[in-house]
Parts: C-alpha cells; structure tokens; sequence
C-alpha cells in the first residue's frame, strides 16, 4: 500500500511542474494580450495565440483528469472515517475542476473575439 501511495505523491509531483509551464504559457498570453493593447509588437500572432491557448487548455484538462485519477485513488485508499471524508471533499472538489476545465476548453475552442483577440485568458486552476 505505500508504494501505491509513493507512486501517486510521483504523478501528482509531476503533474504539478506541468501545471507550472501551464501557467507560465498562461502568463506569456495575457502578456501577448497586453502588448496588442499598448500597440506593440506582439510575441504571438492571433492564429499562434489561439493554437497556444487551445493546447494549454488540453494539457490543462488532462491534469485536472490526473488529479481527478489521483484523488479517486487516495479516496479508495483512506484507511479511518475522518481520511474518508476528507478524501471524497478532494474527491468531488476535483470532479468540479474537471468540469470546469471541459467548459473553459469548449469555450476558448468556440470563440474567438473581434479582431483575433482571445476571449478567455484566465489562469488554469487545478
């Protein structure tokens, strides 16, 4: 049983460095957003920064399904009623960024707004 535990706290470490370069794609997004704005050269052309954003939000959506996967097998694991209840909070609470991380994808897939810019630049959360 702690390897099985070992091995999930390994996925989890890395899908959180994952997650980080999400992040940070994020960042150069809105920063690319910013410099449209002031009317500066940007980093990315609208095609690039809706292709960019599209393939964030996948990666995004895979690591909410591996925190989603990871939590599912924490809960299975819980040994005492208190662990129990805490891991299906974590449980549910990760069903709802999965959710969550569909809808923001379908959206960014689905719109694009006036003249190429993005509609939807929040951050990922997980």
């Amino acid at each position: 049983m702690k390897n099985e535990e070992i091995k999930l706290l390994d996925i989890q470490m890395v899908a959180t460095i994952i997650f980080i370069a999400s992040l940070i794609i994020s960042l150069l997004l809105i920063y690319n957003e910013k410099l449209k704005l002031l009317k500066l050269k940007t980093i990315f052309g609208n095609k690039e920064e809706q292709d960019i954003n599209i393939i964030n939000r996948i990666v995004v959506l895979i690591l909410a399904l591996v925190f989603l996967y990871a939590n599912y097998k924490d809960y299975e694991l819980s040994k005492t009623p208190n662990e129990l209840k805490y891991n299906s909070l974590e449980l549910f609470s990760s069903c709802l960024i999965t959710i969550a991380s569909i809808i923001i994808l379908y959206v960014v897939v689905n719109s694009e707004g006036e003249d190429g810019d993005l509609i939807s630049l929040q951050n990922p959360t997980i």
